[in-house]
């Protein structure tokens, strides 16, 4: 079913949506929700280290600091 209405690219158009996401200027609970719906979409299998710090990698410089005090 996925051929019929979805365009060919689209697995690797979110692939890169869910590397490559960036807070910015989402809130905290926006940047936590996008970043769930793409892991749900994709179906990202990866181990939860790998998770963690993709998530990390995401967010902002100024909250990142206080994550990680």
């Amino acid at each position: 079913m996925d051929r019929r209405f979805l365009p060919a690219t689209y697995k690797q158009e979110l692939y890169l949506r869910v590397t490559s996401l960036q807070q910015g200027s989402m809130k905290v609970e926006e940047y936590i929700r996008e970043f769930e719906q793409l892991q749900i979409r994709y179906a990202l299998r990866e181990e939860p280290e790998q998770t963690i710090a993709r998530f990390l990698k995401g967010l902002n410089p100024a909250i990142l600091e206080r994550v990680e005090l």
